[in-house]
C-alpha cells in the first residue's frame, strides 16, 4: 500500500525542510554572488545548531541540526551538527556530497548496499542496515567525498558530536 510511504515522504520532506531551514526568519542565500564564511563564523554556527530541539523521525529522537549557507538547483552547501544518537543509513541518487569536517568524530560506513531502506522519493533512501560498507575514522580537518547512489551511516562517537559543511552538488 503507498499511502504510509507517502505519509512517511510527507513527514521526512518536513523534517527536512525543518533541518535545513532551521530559522525561518532568515532567508537562505541564493548562489548568484559572492559569499564568504570566516572560520568564527561557522565556529559560531556550530554552538546555535547544538542550542535547538532535537528532531523525530521514525518514532526516534535524533540531536540533528543544520543551517543553509547557500543553495540554488544543482548545488547547495550547509553545515550540520549531529550528537551521539542513532543516525539511519542514507543514499542519494542524485546528489554527490563533499563533507568537511569541522569539529568532533564520527565513523563512517559507506557503499556496500542498504538493506531494508525506505524510499523516501526523489532518490532518496533512508533506514534499514547497510551490508557490506567500509568504515573510516573522521575528525576535524579530514574532507570526503561521496559519490551519488553511494549508501552511507554515520556514528558518533559516544559523549561527543560531529559537525560537518557539505556541499552537494546534482549528478548531471
Amino acid at each position: 500500500m503507498k499511502i504510509p510511504h507517502l505519509i512517511v515522504g510527507v513527514i521526512l520532506l518536513g523534517l527536512t525542510v525543518g533541518l535545513v531551514a532551521q530559522q525561518p526568519s532568515r532567508a537562505v542565500p541564493a548562489f548568484d554572488h559572492f559569499m564568504y564564511w570566516s572560520h568564527a563564523k561557522l565556529q559560531a554556527l556550530s554552538g546555535e545548531l547544538q542550542s535547538k530541539e532535537p528532531t523525530v523521525a521514525y518514532g526516534v529522537k535524533r540531536m540533528q541540526a543544520a543551517e543553509v549557507l547557500g543553495n540554488r538547483q544543482d548545488f547547495t552547501c550547509f553545515v550540520e551538527r549531529r550528537e551521539a544518537e542513532p543516525h539511519w543509513p542514507e543514499l542519494h541518487a542524485d546528489w554527490d556530497d563533499l563533507v568537511i569536517v569541522q569539529e568532533g568524530s564520527a565513523n563512517l560506513l559507506h557503499g556496500g548496499k542498504i538493506e531494508n531502506g525506505r524510499d523516501m522519493g526523489k532518490g532518496e533512501i533512508r533506514d534499514g542496515k547497510i551490508l557490506g560498507g567500509s568504515s573510516q575514522k573522521l575528525g576535524p580537518g579530514d574532507t570526503f567525498y561521496i559519490p551519488a547512489g553511494t549508501p552511507h551511516q554515520y556514528f558518533v562517537d559516544s559523549g561527543n558530536h560531529f559537525y560537518f559543511l557539505v556541499v552537494k552538488v546534482k549528478k548531471p
